[in-house]
């Protein structure tokens, strides 16, 4: 089965994701300082197979921990989730320590079981991440790139999708959108549930990520797109 450690120093927090991965089946266990944390993770021989740490800690901060971790278990995967840092430039400082995923709070259920999935289904030999659909535009949401599995899901062109509105590939909404668009481009971590309407497909259901570019180019927003349930197979 496999473990989760959670850390999370307010007990109320550490319940709820405590019940939410237990019902999914996985293997819990909790820690609520970051001494703990270390010595479960680095004084054993059977490390827990990903960590979900908390930032803000008692006696240190989730990045300390996590490059400690990564330093010592670089395959080991961890989970950072805040709901007091929830900036990108946070969300970037956390992925250059490395974090294999940085998610702020509220969260939903679905959402962490997912993240946590998608990094450990993979086996010691695999060299790549799960693929995930990115596209970068402008503040006001023209495209200026997507990736491959992103110009899929638009069922678009790579080569035809810059200089689009990517807003107008959604179903209704966009006002809403509009807004979020607005705080990535203030600095901060937006996750939003919309509709995306591919080029001449049907609409689906899609969990949308905004944040300011993670290279930190001036102007450019990322957008992380993934299917509720997945489209494509890794």
């Amino acid at each position: 089965m496999t473990s989760i450690l959670i850390v999370e120093d307010h007990a109320p927090a550490r319940f709820l994701r405590s019940r939410v991965l237990t019902d999914a089946g996985y293997d819990v266990t909790e820690s609520g300082s970051a001494h703990d944390t270390l010595d479960a993770v680095l004084s054993t021989p059977t490390p827990p197979s990903l960590v979900l740490l908390d930032v803000g800690l008692p006696d240190g901060n989730g990045f300390d921990v996590c490059e400690q971790i990564k330093s010592a278990r670089p395959k080991l995967p961890v989970v950072l989730i805040s709901a007091v840092y929830r900036s990108s430039q946070s969300r970037r400082e956390g992925i250059n320590i490395g974090a294999d995923a940085y998610l702020v709070e509220p969260t939903a259920p679905g959402r962490l079981i997912d993240v946590i999935r998608r990094l450990t289904i993979y086996d010691d030999e695999s060299t790549s991440a799960a693929p995930v659909a990115v596209v970068r535009t402008t503040a006001g949401g023209v495209i200026l790139s997507v990736n491959d599995l992103a110009a899929r899901l638009l069922n678009i062109a790579e080569r035809a999708a810059p200089g689009r509105s990517l807003l107008m590939f959604f179903n209704g909404g966009r006002v809403g959108l509009q807004g979020e668009l607005a705080r990535a481009a203030a600095g901060h971590v937006c996750e939003v549930t919309a509709v995306l309407r591919p080029r001449e497909k049907r609409p689906f259901t899609v969990r949308v990520d905004l944040a300011t570019a993670p290279d930190g180019r001036p102007g450019e927003i990322e957008w992380i797109l993934e299917p509720t349930p997945p489209r494509f197979a890794h």
